[in-house]
């Protein structure tokens, strides 16, 4: 997988905005082409800026910044999470977990090797499953804490979640020498090539993703914190109906609210659309929205989400001054 060279050049800038606000900074910094409004409220915004953003990447092995020349023995880099302090860049990829300085893109510190033991990887295969798919491709890397990360992988189509410690870059251990894991079940799919996204909220890991083997049953939901406030979206299409995920994000309301309760996670996906009755299946591009403060119903929606809305959105063609939804 390569990363445009321009992209990662505008990472490396992003401090170097002042007079921006910082969030419409980071976000200009990511995709130069889009006009970031400044008070960061259009929610159809963000997705088409990601349109944008995906077309103009470059797949050129040459081009791209990261190749096999600069990480031998590296595949399939498919996390990325930068911590604009320290400016490291953090990478998830197959089984293996970098920090780089974002400024050079050179190792700060060994990679970590988190592999799927052989016997796991073999009870993969008997499931039907090939090669490629047995290992651990890490998709989630997210700040749960100051110098913790909270990393989640498939494990050969078993999910599972373990935290780094980014002091040393390590692991964290169980008392008995073995990594400290949980599981990643509605965090994390099983299939790598699944979409998904992932945003952490004061500790709190909001999922997008599918929750089952067959990656049929795709669900948003609380995916950490108290048993009692895991909540999700319902199991009907009317909800979420074939989605593809693709970002999130989390949008502060209320500054002077200090339970955060008006605070609101979005969510960008593609799904079929339910309203059109066509022969064929028509995929439109929506954004859904929850409540951080939302813990579910009494007594109906019970671990549901109460606060959960979606809306199509619309992308405008400036070219040709057209609209599209998908």
């Amino acid at each position: 997988m390569a990363i445009a060279t321009r992209r990662s050049e505008n990472i490396k800038n992003v401090k170097e905005i002042p007079s921006e606000n910082k969030r419409s900074a980071f976000v200009r910094s990511l995709f130069p082409k889009c006009s970031v409004p400044r008070t960061m409220k259009t929610v159809g915004f963000l997705w088409c800026c990601l349109v944008a953003c995906c077309r103009t990447a470059s797949h050129d092995g040459e081009n791209g910044v990261l190749g096999p020349l600069q990480f031998s023995g590296v595949s399939n880099i498919s996390s990325l999470l930068l911590d604009e302090t320290s400016g490291t860049l953090y990478l998830g990829a197959q089984d293996t977990i970098l920090a780089l300085q974002a400024s050079s893109l050179t190792t700060t510190h060994t990679p970590i090797i988190w592999q799927v033991p052989e016997e796991k990887r073999e009870i993969c295969k008997t499931k039907g499953k090939g090669e490629a798919d047995c290992h651990n491709y890490i998709l989630v890397l997210e700040f749960v804490s100051e110098g913790r990360i909270y990393a989640c992988g498939t494990y050969a189509f078993d999910p599972q979640c373990a935290f780094i410690n980014t002091e040393d870059f390590s692991l964290e251990l169980e008392q008995d020498g073995s990594v400290r894991v949980e599981t990643g079940k509605g965090k994390c799919p099983f299939d790598p090539r699944d979409q998904h996204t992932a945003v952490m909220a004061d500790g709190i890991l909001y999922s997008a993703t599918t929750n089952n083997f067959m990656g049929t049953a795709p669900l948003i939901s609380r995916a950490t914190g108290s048993e009692g406030e895991r909540v999700r979206t319902e199991e009907s299409p009317s909800w979420l109906s074939e989605p593809e995920f693709v970002s999130s994000a989390l949008m502060r309301e209320s500054q002077d609210n200090p339970t955060g309760d008006d605070d609101k996670i979005f969510f960008f996906f593609t799904e079929v659309a339910e309203e059109y009755d066509f022969y064929s299946k028509i995929n439109v591009a929506r954004v859904a929205r929850v409540c951080k403060g939302d813990v579910g119903g009494m007594k109906t929606l019970q671990k549901r989400w109460t606060s959960f809305l979606k809306a199509g959105l619309v992308c405008e063609d400036r070219a040709s001054g057209s609209a599209t939804t998908s």
